[in-house]
């Protein structure tokens, strides 16, 4: 299981996931709810 918080890694910088379960919510893992990780995990990674 990757290592992460909000679906960015905490252990490689740079690196995020989506589609992930309770990654950010119960949806996460589903085709419902993976749109909102899948917007969130760029915002943080961009400088």
């Amino acid at each position: 299981m990757p290592m992460h918080r909000g679906g960015i890694s905490t252990t490689h910088p740079g690196l995020g996931y989506v589609g992930l379960e309770w990654q950010r919510s119960f949806a996460s893992a589903t085709l419902r709810g993976v749109g909102a990780d899948a917007r969130h995990v760029p915002s943080r990674l961009s400088p």
